[in-house]
């Protein structure tokens, strides 16, 4: 229900979510540059396309309510929560990312 409201930005969150997690986590257990950089790119980009599934989302609220009555204010507003579905799952999961990498960086510098 949750992806499914969050529509086709959910996608690329998940894509480059898992794999800045991924990146990240090796980095924690292996810390290289490499796996850095994917880490931290992943993440960029997870949030990224966070921020573009909510805007295309709100947009598309927006739209859907500009030709109705008043009445349909409640849709928007339904409409505008399971937008932000994707930047939720965005900071979420770049988030976690963003944590090990950090972790990762610090064992690599440390060497």
């Amino acid at each position: 229900m949750y992806l499914r409201e969050a529509g086709w930005g959910a996608i690329p969150i998940l894509l480059f979510g898992i794999t800045a997690l991924v990146a990240a986590t090796l980095s924690v257990c292996r810390p290289h540059v490499r796996t850095l950089a994917v880490a931290l790119g992943g993440g960029s980009l997870t949030l990224l396309f966070g921020i573009l599934g909510a805007v295309t989302g709100i947009q598309a609220s927006v739209a859907a309510v500009a030709h109705r009555h008043e009445e349909q204010i409640p849709l928007f507003l339904v409409g505008l929560r399971e937008s932000l579905n994707n930047v939720v799952l965005a900071t979420g999961i770049a988030s976690l990312a963003l944590v090990c990498a950090m972790v990762g960086l610090l064992r690599l510098l440390k060497k």
